[in-house]
């Protein structure tokens, strides 16, 4: 009987290769099942670098010394904080930005290959959306209301922001088209490739985050017009289905119709931030209640750009240990704050990059990520381009930093691209 998974994909040959894979495959799972392969891989690293075998070379790159240079002034910011406390407790997760580059540098020209960290990536995303959506499952059977089906209370189990699973999930499924669809390899029966599709767009859903679900519509629909020589009519018809899965879902499930009908509302227009707090406005109980998602962001964007520049912290910020005191404070001053949204971060990664740290690390920051883009579109790496563009999209709704799995998500797929970027088009499973 023929094997609908390739046993050569259960094959590595090197165990950077297979490390590399383990910490892909485990991304979409809780934090500590991740941390403990990045630790493995961190250790190996090590001994490779302690036995002399990685090129000094490997760390005079970019996408190793901007991510170390941004953890240094984060270690700066803290220790320059007034709670400093607060600051070194920020510092273990901002790790993060240093020890994946750090594995993935050492890493770079010993073969790795990418189509595996991918498959491996993908099948990891399947099951972890299978195991949700069976949880979805029991809690119909058991007559759960509606709304405890999405965002936050669907990848409850995984701790898990909705909006890093939902960019997983799109991650895989434009490698699942692009590989198995459009340049046809043959290491998953097709009947296996839809059913991981139809899993991961049900995910995609139940995640239920406005941001990526438009992001994804507009990229899928791009990358058609930029394959449209290579793509099927399989393929067009599969792209039109899930647009028109999509569509029906924003307009006949009625929790993600609410999501976002609701949550582009905005009702604050008069709203302006003040530094005479006496005559701030007081947001009222029931303006607080009727928020909606996209008023928020737009008025924690008005308050934080604002006071950022009135309290003359344009140039180095209110730092890594403050700033949420801060933040909390001016909350305050308008009333929503406490028990609304004081602890609450400005969503949006590029304001609080700059309104933490100031403004020439947030060029820095900017740099990185056009560079990264930039690399993307020279290389001709598709894959690799949309994963930018997402970033820089679900950038300006979520501080995407603010969480260990962001930081993952980001540097690990990120520093992968730019280390591997000469062997991820044309990898082939035999390497």
């Amino acid at each position: 009987m023929k094997l609908i998974i390739d046993n050569k994909l259960l094959y590595f040959k090197n165990i950077e290769t297979l490390l590399v894979a383990l910490m892909a495959s485990t991304i979409p799972f809780k934090l500590n099942l991740g941390n403990v392969t990045i630790i493995v891989s961190v250790l190996y690293a090590l001994f490779l670098l302690i036995k002399g075998k990685v090129p000094l070379r490997n760390f005079r790159a970019f996408y190793f010394l901007i991510p170390i240079t941004l953890f240094l002034i984060a270690v700066v910011s803290a220790l320059m904080s007034k709670d400093i406390t607060e600051g070194i407790l920020q510092l273990d997760k901002l790790l993060l930005m240093v020890l994946i580059p750090f594995v993935l540098s050492v890493f770079k020209g010993r073969n790795i290959n990418v189509l595996k960290v991918f498959y491996t990536f993908s099948i990891g995303v399947t099951v972890a959306t299978t195991i949700l959506l069976a949880i979805n499952l029991f809690k119909i059977i058991k007559g759960a209301p509606t709304r405890q089906l999405f965002f936050f209370d669907f990848t409850m189990l995984y701790d898990q922001h909705p909006v890093y699973f939902s960019i997983t999930i799109v991650l895989s499924i434009f490698f699942l088209i692009h590989y198995f669809l459009v340049k046809g390899s043959k290491l998953l029966q097709l009947k296996l490739v839809y059913f991981f599709l139809a899993i991961h767009l049900l995910g995609l859903i139940f995640c239920a985050s406005k941001a990526v679900i438009f992001c994804f519509f507009v990229l899928l629909l791009l990358y058609v017009l930029i394959n449209k020589k290579k793509v099927s009519r399989k393929t067009l018809l599969l792209t039109f289905g899930i647009l028109l899965l999509g569509i029906t879902s924003v307009i006949f499930v009625p929790h993600i119709e609410e999501r976002f009908s609701s949550g582009l509302v905005y009702n604050s227009k008069d709203f302006t931030p003040t530094v005479d707090l006496l005559k701030a406005k007081k947001f009222t109980y029931e303006e607080k209640s009727n928020i909606s998602d996209l008023e928020l962001r737009l008025i924690f964007f008005k308050i934080g750009l604002f006071h950022t520049i009135q309290d003359g912290k344009v140039l180095f910020g209110y730092g890594l240990g403050d700033v949420q005191h801060y933040l909390d404070y001016y909350y305050m001053s308008y009333n929503l704050a406490p028990n609304w949204y004081e602890g609450f971060n400005l969503h949006n990664q590029y304001l609080q990059f700059l309104v933490t740290y100031g403004v020439f690390a947030f060029l820095l920051f900017v740099f990185y990520l056009l560079y990264s883009l930039d690399i993307s579109i020279r290389t001709n790496n598709i894959i690799h381009l949309f994963f930018m563009i997402m970033i820089l999209f679900v950038f300006i709704f979520e501080v995407y930093l603010a969480r260990n799995k962001g930081i993952v998500l980001l540097f690990f797929f990120n520093t992968l691209f730019l280390t591997q970027k000469f062997r991820f088009e044309d990898s082939h499973i035999r390497n």
